[in-house]
């Protein structure tokens, strides 16, 4: 897993859904120039939120790779994965802890768990 190369893994792991992922990067003006944080925070986040409610099967998946991106080595990866996804699914009005707990490895549930005493959720 290279940083460079997060957002392509990600949707690739997915690739009936990448109308879904243009349409959301088109909506949100995200450009993978700007950066993973944004890729993930704009597009990504809200792509994962959109299979809580309808794809069980695809959300596993989907946390399944946030979990190797927390134990990833390098440290900008995990932070994309706590930043740009974790911490946003958890402050979500229509999301927070409960309605991914079982989703989440290890990793995650530790960072979300840290997070979440940041935020006194």
């Amino acid at each position: 897993m290279k940083y460079e190369d997060l957002y392509d893994e990600f949707i690739n792991l997915f690739p009936e859904d990448h109308e879904q992922f243009k349409r959301l990067e088109e909506k949100t003006g995200a450009e993978r120039s700007i950066g993973m944080h944004i890729m993930f925070g704009l597009v990504v986040s809200p792509y994962i939120l959109s299979l809580l409610e309808k794809d069980h099967e695809k959300a596993k998946q989907a946390f399944d790779f946030v979990e190797k991106m927390e134990i990833s080595e390098d440290e900008r990866i995990a932070n994309v994965a706590d930043v740009s996804v974790l911490e946003i699914l958890i402050t979500e009005e229509t999301c927070g802890i409960e309605k991914i707990r079982k989703y989440l490895g290890p990793e995650s549930l530790a960072s979300v768990s840290h997070t979440a005493k940041y935020y006194n959720l």
